[in-house]
């Protein structure tokens, strides 16, 4: 007895089902998003701690979200006053922008200013308010270098801050953009949250992103060295030194300084060291500690 109940696919044959994504199609290539969230936990360990070290207390910082939005539905997303900062990408062109919400911002403000974090009327801040809150945006800056270091070497700057989302003049309304949005805890007498958010536009993704074209790999072979040629210089000692970065200080600043000062010198954290040995530049390392001791590690060869 034949089977005339009708079947899902309406008499088609089986092979001419295509698959359906109801999640509707990504503006960005495969992987741009995972890839995009790994990178970044290297952002919340390097944020939590350089905000700690700024407002002198805990501050946790955890990824709590990613979507995919044109960049007209978050800034419409965003309250108004609030903390908007755009950081620019060098050396690409790209610019991201990084909020943080009224509540947070202003706590951070009152802690800089030495008071203990307290919640403040919700306002639009002030010129002089800016110029401090910059300093709470430029962790989220330097925090980008850590991130986004191994994918591309960044110079992340603060360019602008401002109290009033805009959609003019910054993007495309409509242009796709990856948000990261981070829970950011303030350990204060009465702990603050509040939501940091992210927004990668696709323009400043591309260059970041994307793979380098397989001609322009270069793979260096190093021919192995004679050992016989080094056994009769095996046994002779030779001075290694690492130099950072000097700073330039007037006589006067040298004359008063005294057991305890810091002098801050003209060296990144995350600058490489120059090793070397025989009065000769040989390597390029990082500081470091080993067995309760400072410590070099070397990166490579320079030479």
């Amino acid at each position: 007895m034949a089977d005339n109940r009708p079947t899902a696919t309406s008499g088609r044959p089986a092979s001419d089902v295509v698959e359906y994504d109801y999640r509707g199609g990504s503006e960005f290539d495969a992987g741009v998003i995972e890839d995009l969230e790994g990178l970044h936990k290297a952002f919340c360990r390097d944020l939590s701690r350089r905000l700690s070290q700024l407002l002198q207390m805990p501050v946790g910082v955890q990824h709590r979200s990613t979507d995919e939005v044109p960049y007209v539905s978050y800034v419409r997303s965003l309250p108004s006053p609030t903390v908007l900062g755009v950081i620019g990408l060098a050396p690409t062109s790209g610019r991201i922008v990084a909020d943080i919400p009224n509540h947070l911002g202003f706590a951070m403000l009152d802690v800089l200013l030495g008071g203990s974090g307290r919640p403040t009327d919700f306002r639009a801040f002030t010129d002089l308010e800016g110029s401090i809150l910059a300093m709470a945006l430029q962790p989220i800056s330097d925090s980008l270098i850590t991130a986004m270091e191994p994918a591309a070497a960044l110079n992340s700057e603060l360019l602008a801050i401002q109290a009033h989302p805009s959609i003019s003049g910054l993007f495309e309304p409509e242009e796709p953009t990856i948000v990261l949005s981070f829970n950011v805890r303030i350990e204060t007498m009465q702990p603050t949250e509040g939501i940091l958010s992210l927004c990668y536009p696709k323009s400043a993704l591309e260059p970041l992103l994307e793979p380098a074209p397989a001609d322009d790999v270069e793979i260096t072979v190093q021919a192995p060295v004679n050992p016989e040629l080094f056994d009769p210089l095996s046994a002779v000692p030779i001075s290694v030194s690492a130099r950072l970065n000097a700073s330039p200080i007037s006589l006067l600043e040298l004359s008063e300084l005294q057991p305890g000062d810091v002098v801050v010198l003209n060296h990144k954290a995350t600058e490489p060291v120059t090793i070397s040995a025989g009065g000769h530049d040989l390597l390029e390392g990082s500081v470091g500690q080993h067995n309760n001791q400072v410590a070099l590690s070397v990166t490579r060869w320079t030479v």
